[in-house]
């Protein structure tokens, strides 16, 4: 009987380590992604941005206040006036729920020529949902709303 509990609870410990051991490691990969995809927005790569990061049903609260598909991110992108010249984002919390990463926190960014707040320092909250598919994790939603601008 004693050698059952012991068991048991050496076989918990293993299971409550090895699932947070696991959603570190998912944490620590999200927060890569979300860096090499803000990379890639700032370039410009819709292609890499398709191919690596983004949900082909991403929708997107922006900070304009618009709800936006992945076809109207591509013309903004390509008319150049949602791509910032600088960006700064920390993720101050990612939680994860089964396939669901979430991670939030701020944001400051310049847009770009074109925009309403060009050459402004814009901050932002932001809050970005990736989910695991088959193909890795995808960035299936995201919400930015601007709290402060700068002049």
């Amino acid at each position: 009987m004693k050698t059952t509990i012991v068991a048991l609870q050496f076989f918990l410990m293993v299971v409550g380590t090895t699932t947070a051991f696991c959603q570190e490691n998912v944490e620590v990969q999200i927060k890569k992604m979300d860096s090499l995809m803000e990379r890639a927005w700032l370039r410009g790569d819709t292609i890499e941005l398709l191919s690596k990061y983004w949900s082909p049903k991403l929708v997107v609260n922006n900070p304009l206040n618009k709800v936006v598909t992945v076809d109207i991110i591509k013309k903004i992108v390509k008319g150049g006036t949602m791509t910032p010249v600088s960006s700064e984002r920390t993720i101050e919390k990612v939680t994860i729920i089964d396939n669901v990463a979430i991670a939030m926190g701020a944001e400051m960014a310049v847009p770009s020529q074109g925009n309403i707040y060009a050459g402004k320092k814009t901050f932002s909250r932001f809050t970005n949902v990736w989910m695991k598919t088959e193909v890795g994790w995808r960035m299936i939603a995201r919400q930015s709303t601007i709290i402060k601008v700068e002049e």
